[in-house]
């Protein structure tokens, strides 16, 4: 999807409001973070055919109301078109002074397109979320959908990306080293503990984890792949299951590379670190052995 070049003029040339002042950074960051959290598909398609001209940026295919995150610190700007299939979509001004554009977000209430949810906060865009409102890198901002004339569509995030908020240039190379999140901040948490599922790469000198799946205290799920390392304390509950689907107590030394294992954590603070599932930012509190490798 494209916007009509007058429009978008119109949108940055009144957006002075949101800025951040003229001494930031002008440059893209080498490092944002990946606007969407858990699996997609994508290409370097800026620049294809569309009906309404050139496309002016990447779509990241995913599925409906996947977590839209913020790419980098900045100010938001909400905006959306009426009617049932009406164009939901969101400006953030970076610190950087990169202007990004995240397009089509959703309008469902359920998970098909049934066009009657509008362009809303729990909706379309987060919970509580204002226009003009400062956001962290990684904070969530909205949900993937097919608003506007994406409707019916798979959805997918529609992102631009404008340097010193001129003309858009191709995501792409910024998407392909783009952080990937385990999860997403939502705008009121000041702690967040993570139910963590996945395949044990190694267990020394701190347990090591493919993540598949992860589910926060807030009860938002991603599909991931991710490597997380995790410590354990000496304490930490270790629990095996059985066939009969009941548990036993087992130890830290019964856990094997290759063994699917799910992992409780203790609380923490929903910083970048812990977001990212930088090396010790988890403590694990329970450990279940689901199958061995």
């Amino acid at each position: 999807m494209r916007l009509r070049p007058t429009r978008l003029a119109l949108v940055l040339a009144t957006a002075s409001f949101f800025t951040v002042p003229p001494a930031a950074s002008a440059s893209v960051p080498r490092t944002i973070v990946f606007p969407v959290i858990g699996k997609v598909a994508y290409t370097d398609d800026f620049g294809d055919p569309r009906p309404q001209g050139e496309h002016q940026a990447n779509d990241i295919m995913g599925h409906r109301h996947q977590l839209v995150v913020a790419a980098e610190p900045g100010k938001v700007r909400k905006w959306s078109q009426s009617g049932p299939t009406g164009l939901c979509m969101l400006y953030l001004y970076g610190r950087s002074g990169t202007t990004y554009l995240y397009i089509h977000l959703n309008n469902d209430l359920t998970n098909r397109n049934d066009n009657d949810g509008g362009c809303h906060n729990r909706v379309a865009y987060a919970p509580h979320l204002k226009s003009g409102q400062h956001v962290r890198k990684g904070q969530l901002i909205g949900y993937v959908g097919d608003s506007g004339d994406a409707n019916g569509m798979q959805p997918h995030l529609h992102f631009e990306l404008h340097p010193n908020g001129g003309a858009a240039v191709s995501p792409y190379k910024w998407l392909q080293r783009g952080r990937r999140l385990l999860y997403a901040v939502p705008m009121t948490v000041d702690s967040v503990a993570l139910t963590m599922t996945g395949i044990v790469r190694w267990t020394s000198p701190r347990l090591n984890l493919g993540v598949r799946r992860v589910r926060t205290s807030q009860r938002l799920t991603h599909l991931v792949r991710k490597p997380v390392g995790v410590d354990t304390p000496i304490d930490v509950q270790v629990y095996r299951r059985t066939a009969s689907g009941d548990r036993r107590t087992v130890t830290l030394g019964n856990v094997d590379p290759g063994d699917n294992v799910r992992v409780w954590t203790e609380r923490a603070a929903p910083t970048f670190a812990t977001q990212v599932g930088a090396a010790g930012a988890w403590t694990a509190r329970r450990i279940t052995i689901l199958s061995d490798g």
